[in-house]
This record gives structure tokens, C-alpha cells and sequence, in this order.
């Protein structure tokens, strides 16, 4: 299962975790142009995961002063509820069948 949260950042089941991962900056020669996730972190939940990715794009955004910051965090907050919110509606449908 893969769950993007934007173009660049993207949340990823394997096996024994979830991969947070980036997509690189640059593509490498060896990619042939394929796209080679890098992974910043591994998490056994994946609200775990989620909040890190969360907490990391808070302390990379780049506001300045306390109005600029709130305001950055609501927007962060509802952008990654709504990715909460479809993850959990996906394992509601697939509950279901």
C-alpha cells in the first residue's frame, strides 16, 4: 500500500513497516528513469509514520514569526487530515467487501 501526501512525500507498507520516503531531487543515472523513493524513516503503525511526516513538514516550513507559524500549521494539519481520512475510508471499503 502506498499512500501519497503530496508529490514528494509518500508513505509506504512493506512487510514488517511503513517506509516514510522522498522522492529524490535528482534522479540518478543507474534509475534509468525510474523514480527511486528514498526512505527517511520506518515505523511499525502508521499513524506513527504520519505524524512524522507531519512534524517534519512543520519544523521544514519556513515561516516567520507566531501568526505566520499557526497559520502554516492549520494548513499542514488539515492537508494531512484529509490523508488520514481517505487511508481510513480505503480500510473501511476494503473491510467491507
Amino acid at each position: 500500500m502506498i499512500i501519497e501526501i503530496d508529490p514528494d512525500l509518500r508513505i509506504a507498507g512493506e512487510s514488517r513497516a511503513w517506509e516514510l520516503q522522498r522522492r529524490p531531487e535528482r534522479r540518478s543515472p543507474e534509475s534509468k528513469g525510474e523514480v527511486q523513493w528514498r526512505v527517511i524513516g520506518y515505523y511499525t503503525r502508521f499513524h506513527t509514520a504520519l505524524q512524522a511526516a507531519f512534524e517534519q513538514e512543520v519544523r521544514e516550513h519556513p515561516a516567520e514569526g507566531v501568526a505566520e507559524a499557526i497559520e502554516a500549521i492549520n494548513g499542514i494539519h488539515q492537508k494531512y487530515s484529509e490523508v488520514f481520512e481517505q487511508h481510513i475510508g480505503e480500510q473501511r471499503g476494503n473491510e467491507d467487501q
